[in-house]
């Protein structure tokens, strides 16, 4: 389980319980200075990359919405920079949201949770371990990187592929022998298909 699963509970059970008393301007002042952190980081990230001259090859799979899975090679150099590109849009949508809702409607919980969570993700990113810890781009950080879904725990995917299934006759049914040979219960019917 990754650490920014829980980032957002703990930040309201935290702020509901001692935060109460913070005055407003402090906490639009931490939002504000997680956004430029955050912003800080991932310019120089961008640095980092475009001084990468990394070419070797990363074949990774092309997930498009209706399509089938394509695979696709490019240079890490460029890889890191489309992934690079991905992290910017999974962070600014949290940010004009919560920035139109506390416009809006005063809500200062949202910007409370993003304070924390915007150099959380950051943090926990491949590129920030590579990039700027200086890591190594092998074991657990090599590319291609897998998105990690938060649902992935409760169902359990592990971020791969599925073992393809054996191939069977769509319009028949095939009976399921029972484990013990002693029962008087009729076998089960599987209906492929359905």
């Amino acid at each position: 389980m990754k650490m920014s699963m829980l980032v957002a509970p703990v930040t309201m059970l935290a702020y509901n319980k001692f935060g109460q008393d913070l005055e407003l301007s402090h906490i639009r002042l931490a939002f504000v200075t997680a956004i430029c952190i955050g912003a800080a980081i991932l310019f120089f990230m961008k640095q980092a990359i475009d001084q990468s001259k990394d070419q070797q090859p990363i074949e990774y799979e092309v997930k498009a919405t209706g399509k089938p899975t394509e695979k696709a090679t490019l240079p890490a150099a460029q890889y890191d920079a489309q992934e690079l590109a991905k992290l910017v849009k999974k962070i600014a949508p949290g940010i004009l949201i919560v920035t139109a809702l506390h416009c809006w409607k005063g809500f200062m919980q949202p910007l409370v949770i993003q304070c924390v969570t915007i150099p959380v993700t950051l943090l926990e990113s491949p590129l920030f371990q590579v990039y700027v810890l200086k890591k190594a781009a092998a074991g657990t950080l090599a590319r291609p990187w897998k998105e990690e879904s938060p649902f992935a725990a409760l169902t359990g995917e592990t971020g791969g592929t599925a073992p393809a299934a054996a191939p069977a006759d769509a319009g028949t049914a095939k009976p399921v022998t029972n484990a013990a040979p002693d029962t008087a219960t009729a076998p089960a019917v599987v209906q492929n298909g359905s």
